[in-house]
């Protein structure tokens, strides 16, 4: 017997995991972060698996930095 696995859009795991769209999109094409188990055309859609494995991956990621910080002198 087969088990039916939900799929999720990019849209719906970004949002899951707090960050927009186009970064997440960004990121995976970067290979900073893991892909889609099934890409159709057009579509990445995601499993659970999958999200389990980006939300570890940004975890392990540094903040962005907000540029470099400059001592004041007196």
């Amino acid at each position: 017997m087969m088990t039916e696995t939900e799929y999720r859009t990019i849209g719906a795991v970004a949002a899951e995991l707090g960050v927009p769209r186009w970064r997440l999109a960004y990121l995976i094409e970067r290979g900073d972060v893991p892909g889609p188990s099934l890409h159709v055309p057009g579509r990445r859609l995601f499993t659970e698996a999958d999200v389990e494995k980006i939300r570890l991956a940004l975890g392990r990621r540094r903040p962005p930095s907000s540029g470099p910080r400059l001592e004041k002198s007196e």
